[in-house]
C-alpha cells in the first residue's frame, strides 16, 4: 500500500512539475528577416550634406531636394532626408574637413578615404557590420562580394564596418585620349601610335586651320590646372612616357610614388615643348578642367585626355552647341617609342564611400537607400527613363546614396550589346541593355531624330559597341596586360593624413611651373629632393610597412 502510494505522489510531482514547465515556457518565434526595401515607421528623419555636380541640370520644379529619388525615400522607405548643405567639385572636401574638424557632421554623407580614417580613428562614425547584415538585400551583398570584399576590406577598421563604398576595388580610372576625327581626316593625318605621333597631330591641329575659318584660334591639346583630375588632365600624357604619377609603382622590391620618378621629367620636357610651340592654351595655367573643357565643346581644340565618361560630357555637347560635323573619337593611349613596358595606370583604392554620424540612432537608413539605388537602377524591373535618364536629364546623379559596386557593367554591356548588334537580336537583353541596343541601331540606321538624338545615339555606339568602342577597348587593355595598378589601396598613413595634401599641391605647383617655363627643367630635381624631406620619405616607409603587414 505505502508502494502505490509513493508511486501515485511521484506521478503527481511530475505532472506538476511539466506542468508549470508549459506555463513557463513561451513559445519559440521565428522572428522574420527585414524587409530591405520596406517602410520604416515612424518616418526615419536624417540631415544629409550633398556633393553637388558642378553643372547638373533639373525637369522645371525639380532638384536636388525635389526628385523621384527624395520623393521614393520618404513614401517608399519611410525616410525623410534632410539636405543641410551643398557643395560642388572640390569645395565639397573643404567644407566638410571643416565640418569634421568642428565636429558638425550631418546624419549621413560622402567622404574620401583619407576623410573616413579620420573619421573612424576619431570615433565619429557608426559601425554599419549589423545594418548591412540585417538591412542589406540579397544583390546588395552579392555586388559587394564580386571583388573578393576589397572594398569592404578598404571600408573596415579594428573589425567594425565604418563605410559602404560607392564602387568595387576592381582596376578603374584609366584614361583614353580623345581626338577631333573630322579635323584629323581633313587634315589627312594619320591615328597617332606614339607620343611623337600626338605632338605631329597637335601641331597640325594648331598650325593648318582644321576648323577653315581661317583664324590661328585653335589648340592642339587642351589640358586643365588639375594636372591629375579625371578630365582635361595630364595623366594618362604622362602615361604615354611611361610616367605613373597619383600612384605608387614597385621598383626593386619596393614600392615608390610614381610622381617623383625619372619617367616624369621627359614627360615634362615634352609638355613644356607644346605650351612653348602653342600647342597648349598659354591661359591653362588659370584654367581648372571645367574651364578648359569649354574650350574644347567650342570648337577650339583637337585633343584631349580624359575618363570614358568625357566622350558622353563635356565632348558630346561640341555636336549639339558647336559645330554638328565634329567627330570627337576615343582611342588607346599611344606611348612613346623610349617605353618598354606599355601600360596604363589604374586605380584599386576605393576613395568614395558613405557613412553614418556616431550616435544616429538608425544607420539602417544609409542602408536602405543603398538597397535601393542598387533595385531602381539595376535590378530586373528597373524602370530607366524614370530613375537614371530620360535622354535629356539624369536622374540617378540626383540620388543622395549610389552603389556601383559589383564587377564592371559597362564591360558586360559592351559586350552583349556588341553581340545582339551583330546578330540583330536583342531578346537577351535587360531593360538597361536594350536600350543601348535601340540607340545603336538608330545610329547604325541613320533612323535619328534632331540634333540632340543624334549626339546621343553617337556617344551610345562609340562608348558600347564593337571592339573600337570605349568599353571594347578596356576589354583590349585587360586582355594585352596593359593596366598597371596603383599598388596603394590601404588607408591614408599617419604622415599622409598630415602631409599629403601639402605635398599634393607642391606636386600640382611643380608641374605647372615647369610646363609654363616660370621654372626651369632642373625644378623636377629639387622638387623631389623637397617632397622627401617634407615627409615623402616617411610615407614612403609607411606604405611599405603597410604593404609588409599583408604577407
Amino acid at each position: 500500500m505505502k508502494k502505490s502510494v509513493k508511486i501515485i505522489l511521484s506521478v503527481i510531482v511530475v505532472l506538476t512539475i511539466t506542468l508549470q514547465m508549459a506555463v513557463n515556457t513561451k513559445p519559440t518565434v521565428t522572428q522574420a528577416a527585414p524587409d530591405p526595401l520596406g517602410k520604416s515607421t515612424p518616418t526615419i528623419l536624417a540631415t544629409y550634406a550633398r556633393h553637388a555636380g558642378i553643372d547638373n541640370k533639373f525637369p522645371e520644379g525639380q532638384s536636388y531636394d525635389n526628385n523621384i529619388w527624395m520623393t521614393d525615400y520618404e513614401k517608399v522607405l519611410g525616410i525623410k532626408l534632410k539636405t543641410i548643405w551643398t557643395s560642388e567639385g572640390n569645395d565639397y572636401d573643404t567644407k566638410l574637413n571643416l565640418c569634421i574638424a568642428s565636429n558638425d557632421l550631418p546624419d549621413i554623407f560622402a567622404v574620401r578615404a583619407s576623410q573616413l580614417k579620420r573619421l573612424a580613428d576619431s570615433n565619429m562614425v557608426e559601425d554599419l557590420s549589423s545594418a548591412l547584415n540585417t538591412y542589406g538585400s540579397k544583390e546588395v551583398k552579392d555586388l559587394l562580394a564580386a571583388d573578393g570584399k576589397e572594398a569592404l576590406k578598404q571600408m573596415t577598421f579594428k573589425g567594425k564596418l565604418m563605410a559602404l563604398p560607392a564602387n568595387s576595388a576592381l582596376p578603374s580610372g584609366h584614361q583614353y585620349i580623345f581626338i577631333r576625327d573630322d579635323w584629323r581626316v581633313k587634315l589627312k593625318m594619320p591615328v597617332p601610335k606614339t607620343m611623337g605621333d600626338v605632338y605631329n597631330l597637335a601641331k597640325a591641329f594648331v598650325t593648318k586651320d582644321p576648323d577653315g575659318n581661317g583664324k590661328a584660334d585653335t589648340f592642339g591639346l587642351t589640358v586643365g590646372n588639375v594636372p591629375y583630375d579625371t578630365y582635361f588632365a595630364m595623366t594618362g600624357f604622362f602615361n604615354g612616357f611611361g610616367a605613373y604619377p597619383d600612384q605608387w609603382v614597385e621598383k626593386n622590391k619596393r614600392l615608390v610614388y610614381g610622381g617623383i620618378q625619372p619617367e616624369m621629367k621627359q614627360a615634362l620636357v615634352n609638355l613644356r615643348k607644346y605650351y612653348n610651340e602653342k600647342l597648349i592654351d598659354k591661359e591653362f595655367v588659370v584654367k581648372d578642367c571645367g574651364k578648359a573643357s569649354q574650350d574644347a565643346v567650342a570648337g577650339k581644340s583637337g585633343i584631349a585626355y580624359g575618363q570614358f565618361w568625357v566622350q558622353g560630357w563635356p565632348l558630346g555637347d561640341t555636336f549639339k552647341t558647336a559645330d554638328k560635323k565634329s567627330n570627337w573619337t576615343a582611342y588607346m593611349i599611344p606611348f612613346d617609342t623610349s617605353v618598354v613596358n606599355k601600360a596604363i595606370g589604374v586605380k584599386n583604392k576605393v576613395d568614395s564611400m558613405y557613412v553614418v554620424k556616431k550616435g544616429f540612432a538608425h544607420p539602417e537608413a544609409l542602408v536602405k537607400m543603398y538597397n535601393y539605388f542598387t533595385d531602381r537602377i539595376f535590378g530586373g524591373v528597373a524602370d530607366l527613363t524614370k530613375y537614371k535618364s530620360d535622354g535629356k536629364f539624369d536622374y540617378m546623379g540626383d540620388a543622395a546614396v549610389q552603389n556601383f559596386t559589383g564587377l564592371d557593367r559597362n564591360t558586360v554591356f559592351s559586350a552583349t550589346v556588341s553581340k545582339a548588334i551583330d546578330e540583330k537580336n536583342p531578346a537577351g537583353l535587360n531593360e538597361e541593355g536594350k536600350t543601348y541596343y535601340d540607340k545603336i541601331y538608330a545610329y547604325l540606321n541613320h533612323k535619328d531624330e534632331g540634333v540632340d538624338k543624334n549626339a546621343d545615339n553617337i556617344v551610345t555606339s562609340k562608348t558600347f559597341y564593337g571592339t573600337e568602342s570605349l568599353f571594347g577597348m578596356q576589354t583590349q587593355y585587360v586582355k594585352k596586360k596593359m593596366l598597371k595598378s596603383d599598388l596603394f589601396y590601404g588607408p591614408d598613413t599617419a604622415t599622409m593624413s598630415k602631409k599629403w595634401a601639402i605635398l599634393r599641391q607642391s606636386e600640382y605647383d611643380m608641374i605647372i611651373s615647369i610646363i609654363s617655363g616660370n621654372k626651369p627643367l632642373s625644378y623636377f630635381d629639387q622638387f623631389v629632393k623637397n617632397w622627401g624631406s617634407l615627409g615623402g620619405t616617411q610615407i614612403t616607409s609607411e606604405v611599405n610597412s603597410w604593404r609588409d603587414s599583408l604577407k
